[in-house]
Formats: structure tokens, C-alpha cells, sequence
């Protein structure tokens, strides 16, 4: 099937839909004329396979050369995402709103995860605060009342964990979950130790006898 311009004088079609022996079994091809005049495929349906385009693809924007697909959307607003990913029980949304903010929602649509123009991000804050001008700020937010954003660091085996996290309003918390000790290192060297009992060594091991 082809599709020509009335002005044009050239008998070659500018958009075409093919279906023939040439092709995969079971593809359909989408074909636009270039100006070499050659026909260039640029989406194939397959029965097997899905849909494969050809080149960069742009949604509700133009068409961006050096990124595979482009998804524009309202920014004023987060009931107009850009682009979502989900599964049968669950979804992420993402958009990048008119300060230039990437923002990444939940299913309720509560915000997530911001990553700001500036460079800061905010895990559960829409508005991570910037630890001075030139520092970049990751900063961890409790869901709600006096509960702790949490940043916790786990070996890759499981057997020893440990966290950053604020204490309700009254204190701020380092250490470890398990029960190991906890050691301070400068110039990659161990320089204080305390054991899992809450006996300190410094430049020495802990030893349970002091007090």
C-alpha cells in the first residue's frame, strides 16, 4: 500500500506499508521516502516480536536526534506525567516539571524522588535543602510526625548493617544495627573502635575489663 503527494513527479511512494516475501515472517513495515529517494524503514510490527522503531522516537514533543525516545508532558501539573513503567500491581511515574526538577512518583501518586535543577535530590522532600552553595545535598525525609529518614549500608552478605538516621526531634544516630563493632577510619586507617558492648579503643582494641 503507498502513499503518494499529488505534487510529486517521482513515481517512487513517500510513505509506504509493505508486506512481502523480503521481510520477516509475520512483518509488517512502516517505510518513509528520505531525500535520496530511497525508502527507509522506520517501524516494523512483527507477530513475534513487537514493535521496533528505526531512529530516535519523540511523544507529545519533537524529535531529539541523539536520544532514543523523547516523552514530553504538561509540567505545570503531576497529573500529566511523562512517561510511566509498571507491572500488575504497582507503577512508577516520572516527569520534569517547568523548573527544570526530574520527579519521580508512587502509585498514589506521592512524590518519591526529586533530583533538582541544581543537582540536589530529596527522598520523600519535594524540596531537599542545600547544605551550603557550592555543596550538593542528598537529603532523606521521614513520611510523617517526628519519623526518621534513613540511609542504611549493608555488606553484601547480609551479616553487617548500619545506618544514618535522626532520633524523632532529639538526637541524630550513627552506628551499627548489628551486632558488630563500630570503627572510625581516617587516611583509610582505623583510629577508634567501639565494640559491640560500647567499650572504646582508640589506637588500641577495646577491651571489656575498662571502664
Amino acid at each position: 500500500l503507498h502513499f503518494r503527494t499529488r505534487s510529486s513527479s517521482s513515481t517512487n511512494a513517500l510513505i509506504s506499508l509493505d508486506y512481502n516475501t523480503s521481510f520477516n515472517d509475520g512483518e509488517l513495515a512502516f517505510r518513509v521516502r528520505n531525500g535520496a529517494g530511497s525508502n527507509d524503514k522506520l517501524l516494523s510490527l512483527r507477530a513475534n516480536s513487537g514493535a521496533t522503531f528505526s531512529g530516535s522516537v519523540g511523544v507529545n514533543k519533537a524529535v531529539n536526534s541523539v536520544v532514543g525516545l523523547s516523552v514530553g508532558s504538561d509540567a505545570s501539573t503531576t497529573t500529566s506525567y511523562g512517561l510511566e513503567v509498571c507491572n500488575s500491581t504497582s507503577n512508577t511515574r516520572f516527569l520534569v516539571d517547568g523548573a527544570g526538577n526530574s520527579k519521580f512518583y508512587k502509585n498514589d501518586n506521592g512524590l518519591s524522588m526529586l533530583v533538582g535543577s541544581t543537582g540536589n535530590v530529596g527522598i520523600g522532600t519535594s524540596s531537599p535543602t542545600a547544605y551550603g552553595a557550592t555543596a550538593t545535598t542528598l537529603e532523606v525525609k521521614g513520611v510523617s510526625g517526628s519519623g526518621s529518614g534513613l540511609i542504611k549500608v549493608t555488606g553484601a552478605d547480609g551479616v553487617v548493617s548500619g545506618a544514618l538516621y535522626a532520633g524523632g526531634s532529639t538526637a541524630m544516630n550513627i552506628g551499627t544495627q548489628t551486632n558488630h563493632a563500630f570503627a572510625f577510619n581516617t587516611n583509610n586507617t582505623e583510629r577508634m573502635r567501639i565494640d559491640s558492648s560500647g567499650n572504646v579503643g582508640i589506637g588500641v582494641v577495646p577491651n571489656s575489663g575498662w571502664s
